[in-house]
């Protein structure tokens, strides 16, 4: 929309069809100026710090004949939403705007899982024998070298280790050292194989599985999104029924 008037408490906007619009300064506010990657100009006090008449913005509908002002974001995401009491999902939403990307962040983007893989390296080492109470030591790990490859010495998110640890509590603190020792005491091979029982596919790629001690037949398999189709609750349905 195009601004037509700037007041000390609001501006006036037209769109596409010649009517005329009012946007507040409360949904104006937070429009401070961009200077760089980490660090944005002052905070505006009035309206005029932001627009001038003939800009053209980005408007959101907030409550009629009000419109909060808004602008295409940079980074986009997406979200989930899981029934706790089932699992069936309830919601997708695969980006900011649909008109402007139809790339469904949900269903198409392939990103490196993180920490969120944790647990499924958990399981199996629970039906490996392990329990709960199993200490693992948390301490610091050098791997590769010479003719496995170059060397790596993998980190806790704080670069600080505690030792031996129960499972329970390193899964809690997400502790990268004791993954990494599961790994190391159960194959990885072994575990790519267990994890395939959750629906994930170990030919379909995201992230080179990065250990530098991994079996030849391991190296190439990315940890990625389930290759299983996502269950709603119309197929738990017709799966129970």
């Amino acid at each position: 929309m195009a601004v037509t008037q700037v007041f000390e408490q609001s501006i006036s906007v037209v769109d596409d069809r010649g009517q005329e619009h009012s946007v507040p300064w409360s949904s104006m506010k937070w429009a401070r100026p961009y200077l760089g990657h980490s660090a944005l100009g002052r905070q505006p006090v009035r309206p005029a710090e932001v627009v001038k008449v003939g800009d053209v913005i980005r408007v959101d509908p907030e409550h009629d004949p009000l419109l909060s002002f808004s602008q295409v974001p940079r980074a986009q995401g997406a979200l989930v939403s899981i029934a706790p009491e089932d699992g069936a999902i309830q919601a997708l939403v695969g980006g900011f705007d649909f008109q402007q990307s139809s790339f469904n962040r949900v269903l198409q983007a392939r990103r490196q899982p993180g920490s969120s893989f944790k647990p499924f390296i958990y399981c199996a080492a629970l039906d490996s024998g392990y329990t709960p109470a199993t200490l693992v030591n948390d301490a610091p790990i050098v791997l590769g070298g010479d003719y496995s490859g170059p060397v790596w010495r993998p980190q806790n998110e704080n670069r600080t280790f505690l030792g031996p640890i129960r499972l329970r509590e390193a899964l809690n603190r997400s502790r990268n050292m004791v993954s990494i020792r599961l790994l190391q005491a159960m194959g990885v091979d072994k575990t790519i194989d267990y994890i395939a029982r959750f629906g994930f596919d170990p030919r379909t790629c995201l992230t080179t599985f990065p250990w530098p001690w991994a079996p030849r037949r391991s190296r190439p398999w990315r940890w990625s999104r389930a290759g299983a189709p996502l269950p709603t609750a119309a197929t738990r349905s017709a799966r129970t029924s």
